[in-house]
């Protein structure tokens, strides 16, 4: 981020404090997340849709298409995730392609279970990013976390995806990336994680701090949150800096049938600002009352939902342990 991009980020997070749509108005949102699905085929640790705690639902053509006519230009990227996997949804690829064709860049989450699926439509889809669970260098620490999943075949398909896409004209995603939640399980293994990712032919490997203050709400007990947590402190997820303002503000996530969501943490949907679909409009929902009130609260920080946020910072990744690798597609992946 340039000089000027957290000048201007910075001052629009004090001016959302008094002044919500002026500060949008000095850095609107250029970002914003997009749920194809909210189911999961696997069970990962204190993921509530894996718990079954979540409504399942799928995202039509009709509406995809819908969405992104509604879309602002301010509105550069999109993240094809929030609840379920993207892979579940049968025309992923397609729909990234549709999100491509409109200039901008896209990004994906996967536990590459099925990616195998999807190969041949992602190598052509334009899609910008892809990240793949790979949470441990043997099934062991992997099954640790992704329960219910199975390293091999996840494995297996990043190789195979990473291939195709050699072989490819289109060369997508441009950037495939491996991603691992660091816990006590894996920690030991992130250079040997690291090695694993480049032997599969992917661009990077890229570690980010599990999510340790749930408590009872998605974990079974508190001993079963505890005992994730890596021991070396670099691992761990700093508190949140005095004066924090939520980055999520200025995105937010639209689930599969149109609700708005100011918050990622919000999994179970109570707290959505309103439908875009129905109200034929992102501006009057994003900026409506009913997102103004959720705001303040999140500004304020007396937001029921804020009591077990996961958001301490702009991203949580581990810039120590993350690693990339010198390009393997044709495409940069800096």
């Amino acid at each position: 981020m340039g000089i000027i991009s957290t000048i201007r980020n910075a001052a629009a997070r004090r001016i959302i404090r008094s002044s919500p749509r002026a500060a949008y108005m000095l850095q609107p949102p250029s970002s914003v997340s997009i749920e194809l699905t909210s189911i999961c085929n696997i069970h990962c640790v204190c993921c509530p849709v894996g718990q079954g705690k979540v409504e399942r639902g799928i995202m039509t053509e009709e509406n995809f298409r819908k969405i992104l006519e509604l879309l602002p230009n301010s509105i550069r990227h999109i993240d094809f995730t929030h609840r379920g996997d993207p892979s579940c949804h049968p025309k992923f690829p397609q729909f990234v392609r549709m999100a491509h064709d409109t200039g901008r860049t896209t990004q994906a989450f996967t536990n590459g279970l099925i990616l195998d699926r999807h190969i041949d439509g992602l190598v052509e889809s334009g899609l910008t990013k892809l990240l793949v669970d790979v949470d441990g260098a043997t099934p062991v620490s992997y099954l640790d976390y992704r329960v219910g999943s199975n390293f091999e075949k996840v494995t297996s398909n990043v190789r195979k995806l990473a291939t195709a896409r050699r072989e490819s004209e289109g060369k997508f995603p441009e950037q495939l990336f491996t991603l691992c939640v660091v816990t006590s399980a894996n920690e030991h293994e992130v250079t040997a994680i690291q090695e694993f990712a480049r032997n599969l032919g992917a661009d990077g490997a890229l570690f980010k701090t599990a999510i340790l203050n749930y408590g009872t709400k998605y974990y079974n007990d508190k001993d079963e949150q505890d005992a994730l947590a890596p021991s070396n402190p670099d691992y761990l997820r700093p508190p949140r800096p005095e004066g924090f303002v939520c980055p999520f503000l200025w995105r937010g996530s639209i689930l599969h049938d149109g609700r708005f969501l100011t918050c990622t943490a919000d999994f179970e949907g109570l707290h959505d600002i309103g439908n875009i679909l129905e109200e034929g409009s992102y501006e009057e929902v994003f900026y409506g009352a009913k997102a103004r009130r959720c705001r303040k609260q999140i500004v304020d920080h007396s937001s029921p939902i804020c009591s077990t946020c996961s958001v301490m910072g702009d991203d949580h990744f581990i810039a120590s342990a993350s690693k990339v690798f010198a390009a393997q597609s044709g495409h940069s992946s800096t």
